[in-house]
């Protein structure tokens, strides 16, 4: 299983999140850092993946509703890829 510890503290904007967790996760080049690429990308996931969250009160000070919307999309597509388990500390 792949373990990847994303840090809420690391996203202070929207550009810098979409970067980090393409970074973290080792998303293609042709991710399209926005919502929508987010969700095709998790949802694809083949590969036994624990996703593990600090700091997540950070993203929402930082990112405000879009930073609840980006929370939203990783909370839901853990619930239609099973290969996905989230944890948040």
């Amino acid at each position: 299983m792949r373990d990847v510890i994303l840090d809420g503290a690391e996203m202070i904007s929207i550009d810098a999140a979409h970067g980090y967790i393409a970074a973290m996760l080792n998303f293609p080049d042709y991710y399209g850092r926005n919502l929508d690429a987010l969700w095709d990308l998790l949802s694809t996931i083949s590969e036994p993946t624990q996703i593990k969250l600090i700091n997540e009160e950070k993203i929402i000070d930082y990112l405000g509703d879009y930073g609840r919307s980006f929370l939203g999309v990783i909370y839901d597509v853990v619930q239609v890829n099973e290969k996905i388990t989230f944890c948040d500390s």
